[in-house]
């Protein structure tokens, strides 16, 4: 990874995407909601982290 990337905080990450996720990730980038499968992905994962943090603070209370 260059500097440049380090800077953004960008890494770059090589992992199989099981049949149901490239489905729906193709389905998505069909219908036109993200421009590439990264951005899905990305969108993804920071939705999917997003709910779990929900999830821990409704567990507090």
């Amino acid at each position: 990874m260059g500097e440049e990337e380090k800077k953004k905080g960008f890494a770059m990450v090589s992992f199989e995407i099981p049949p149901k996720l490239s489905e729906d990730l193709r389905r998505l980038l069909d219908a036109g909601y993200y421009a590439s499968r990264s951005e899905a992905i990305r969108d993804m994962l920071r939705k999917g982290i997003d709910e779990i943090g929900r999830r821990e603070e409704e567990q507090k209370e």
